[in-house]
């Protein structure tokens, strides 16, 4: 299931490539989407923001199905 039949404003690029990834491969950590460390106070903006904020144009670390991994 291609996650962005749910998030479709998520652009997502492998070196400079477009690419999808899937929900299964979002859970098994090996989609390519790098963590995010967020020390900025966001306590007056939702959720859904704050994740477009950080999924938009999104660039992946690696190919997806390709590399697993945990942060």
């Amino acid at each position: 299931m291609d996650f962005l039949k749910y998030l479709p404003w998520i652009k997502a690029t492998y070196q400079n490539k477009p690419v999808t990834t899937t929900v299964h491969q979002l859970l098994n950590k090996n989609s390519g989407v790098p963590g995010f460390d967020d020390n900025e106070s966001k306590a007056n903006i939702s959720i859904e923001q704050v994740t477009k904020d950080n999924l938009n144009e999104l660039k992946l670390i690696n190919n997806p199905r390709t590399t697993f991994l945990y942060k």
